[in-house]
């Protein structure tokens, strides 16, 4: 499970990795969710962090749906910023990283934050391979409200 942001928008994908008794391994594209960056402009790590907060969400939503046994949960970011941020006392931060942070931290307890470099990320592959459908999509939302 892992997040992708650029200066446009932020995404979040929910990857299904499974064993079977042969030890096979098989990984699928559960869901992604796409979001438009806010009008104002926000610092790169801001929109991160409004990423990891959107995985955060939908795992919560996803997850318990499921109803499957799961042995943990992995959540992956490419942003170091974002991994400092949840590793250390949120109250040191100005209010919308504290905010966030907070969010994060109770909707994944238990789950286990891990770095994949930006190259690696399958989320960022997923997005942008199909950016353009998503921002005309979204486009079309906010063209109708």
């Amino acid at each position: 499970m892992d997040f992708v942001t650029s200066e446009k928008a932020y995404g979040a994908c929910l990857y299904l990795r499974s064993v079977n008794q042969q030890r096979k391994v098989t990984t699928k594209l559960l869901c992604s969710k796409l979001r438009v960056a806010p009008v104002k402009k926000v610092t790169l790590p801001r929109l991160e962090l409004c990423g990891t907060l959107l995985l955060a969400q939908l795992i919560q939503k996803t997850v318990p749906a499921l109803n499957l046994k799961s042995d943990r949960i992995l959540l992956w970011t490419d942003s170091m910023i974002v991994l400092s941020w949840l590793a250390t006392s949120a109250t040191k931060w100005k209010t919308l990283v504290v905010n966030r942070v907070s969010q994060i931290q109770e909707l994944n307890a238990g789950c286990e934050w891990r770095h994949v470099a930006s190259a690696s990320n399958p989320c960022r592959s997923h997005i942008m391979r199909h950016k353009s459908q998503y921002l005309e999509e979204l486009q079309v939302v906010v063209g109708r409200s």
